[in-house]
């Protein structure tokens, strides 16, 4: 093959593909990912916080309490993008991993130290690893309802 002819398919899949992503509604490009993934953040650590919160004055919690932001955040990210598939369903498994650990540092917040500057503060490499060790070995029952409602997720973003 001649450098023209080479060029020439290189120029058709190009174009083959630019037709397929612009007719296909499972594909979203850079700008829908970061619209889906800043958005989808914020509505993970408003669900967080509001999950530490609720977790404060209710003097039991209920299953339930981690399930619905899990389908509160995988709603979101599947209404702003309009894809339900594999992708929107990892990320929103991620994003209510995120919102599990906000409302773990919310809590923790309000229980130990109730003010917005040590919660900054507390955002280091140790505190965080310490908020996830305690997420997952720190109670079975609330780990293995964290784990249902990122299936849960899952689920519902796939």
């Amino acid at each position: 093959m001649s450098v023209k002819n080479k060029l020439d398919d290189y120029k058709q899949r190009q174009e083959a593909k630019a037709y397929f992503r612009s007719n296909n509604d499972l594909y979203l490009d850079a700008g829908g990912w970061i619209k889906v993934l800043i958005l989808g953040f914020l509505v993970s650590v408003g669900c967080g916080i509001v999950l530490g919160y609720v977790r404060d004055i209710l003097p039991f919690v209920s299953s339930i309490m981690y399930i619905i932001p899990a389908l509160v955040i995988a709603n979101t990210i599947t209404k702003v993008s309009g894809v339900h598939s594999s992708q929107m369903a990892i990320a929103a498994v991620v994003l209510t991993f995120i919102s599990y650990i906000m409302s773990y540092l919310a809590y923790t917040m309000i229980f130990y130290y109730q003010s917005l500057g040590i919660m900054i503060n507390m955002f280091t490499i140790q505190n965080i690893s310490s908020i996830i060790q305690s997420m997952l070995f720190g109670n079975l029952f609330s780990t293995i309802i964290m784990a249902v409602g990122l299936v849960f997720a899952y689920q519902q973003a796939q």
